[in-house]
């Protein structure tokens, strides 16, 4: 289904996402499509494998590949082969190539299989080096895992690599973040992310925050994000999205297309694809949170949603404004043949006026200070996309 989807257009670039759901445990937090039984592990690679076959006939030239999770690295060592074996052999040119690694499973051994098969980026799922946070959120990675991690990468990884880190924690744990950072500094490491922690329904995280088991200093959160952006800043690193900072030239490819809002495809149960049909519409087609579904190889496995014009257009701003590059204005209007500034002309005269929206080097971005309340700033701008009778269809990719 995929492939047929794939052939309805010409796409000139593509990243691809290849979801792994298998996990050690479930954190705490974690709203992820994600599962310990691990007795499917090999006749869903084999089925990733075996769809990733199919694109060999697309013509298109592969950006990025990300394989995320879940834990990737939790798979043994020769169904990790075999799965990089099949993403070389189908993306192996791709500028970026990314796999998702828990600490505590990362050795030399894997070290070297990552870089025998080309990847060229790992993203390190730490979120805190404070055992008694990591406890309490249910992770099974420890400090001193970290730290072993982390010196076998030191002397044995010579690509790129990022590291997750966990704020917004619960009041007993609130000021390590900054410790934490600091650690990676020291490493090297050129990519942090981090991402506050959120409290999910369904979760075991949200039952203990029902429970008044864990509580959280709202006030300090909002605070929060300056203090971890002017540190970092400080520090040489590019604040070049809402969570996301760098040092120059070791932004995420991958992620940054996601903002641009360029194609990609997901493979895997869960993931989720943003391509066109052949009657030239913009689909999202996601696969069902099932195993079993995925290895049945039912072509009613994916959904498919034609994803309104009013609506992408909203995608357009939500995704480019999270970024400090912005909205390039000139692909703007190639897409929907008018600039950014006609779609949002009912506020974005005060908005200039205030510096919060800032039009500068054919880009449409917002201001530092603004980025802390983007969130508000979007309703705004729903509000003057929703004031449209008619929105155009877009030309894109």
């Amino acid at each position: 289904m995929i492939r047929d989807v794939l052939s309805c257009t010409d796409y000139r670039t593509l990243s691809l996402y290849i979801h792994i759901p298998f996990c050690l445990k479930k954190c705490f937090y974690c709203d992820f499509f994600s599962l310990t039984d691990v007795s499917a592990m090999e006749l869903y690679i084999d089925t990733l494998i075996e769809e990733m076959s199919l694109l060999k006939s697309i013509n298109t030239s592969w950006e990025s590949v990300y394989i995320g999770g879940g834990t990737p690295n939790l798979l043994p060592e020769y169904l990790l082969k075999k799965l990089l074996s099949s993403v070389a052999d189908v993306a192996g040119d791709s500028r970026e190539q990314t796999i998702e690694c828990n600490p505590e499973f990362i050795n030399r051994k894997q070290i070297k299989l990552f870089s025998d098969y080309g990847i060229n980026r790992l993203s390190v799922g730490v979120q805190s080096l404070d055992d008694g946070f990591l406890e309490l959120i249910g992770r099974t990675t420890k400090r001193k895992s970290v730290e072993a991690a982390f010196s076998v990468i030191e002397r044995y990884w010579e690509n790129n690599i990022s590291v997750d880190i966990l704020a917004n924690r619960p009041i007993s744990h609130i000021y390590g973040v900054i410790n934490d950072m600091d650690f990676f500094i020291k490493m090297g490491v050129p990519h942090i992310s981090v991402y506050g922690l959120t409290v999910e329904k369904d979760t075991p995280l949200y039952s203990m925050v029902i429970d008044e088991n864990i509580i959280f200093d709202e006030e300090y959160a909002s605070q929060e994000w300056f203090d971890i952006s002017s540190y970092l800043v400080d520090k040489g690193y590019n604040h070049y999205e809402i969570s996301n900072f760098c040092i120059p030239g070791n932004e995420s490819i991958h992620n940054m297309r996601y903002w641009q809002m360029e194609p990609y495809l997901g493979l895997g149960a869960s993931a989720v694809s943003t391509l066109k049909d052949k009657e030239g519409r913009i689909i999202r087609v996601s696969g069902k949170r099932s195993v079993s579904d995925y290895c049945a190889e039912n072509n009613s496995f994916y959904n498919i949603d034609i994803i309104d014009n009013r609506d992408f257009l909203f995608e357009f701003f939500m995704m480019g404004l999270r970024t400090a590059h912005g909205i390039d204005i000139e692909r703007f209007k190639s897409i929907w043949g008018y600039s950014p500034d006609f779609f949002i002309k009912n506020m974005i005269d005060q908005a200039v006026k205030q510096k919060k929206i800032i039009t500068d080097s054919g880009k449409l971005f917002l201001s530092f200070d603004a980025r802390a309340v983007l969130n508000k700033i979007l309703l705004d701008i729903l509000s003057c996309i929703d004031s449209f009778d008619v929105i155009p269809i877009p030309r894109w990719p």
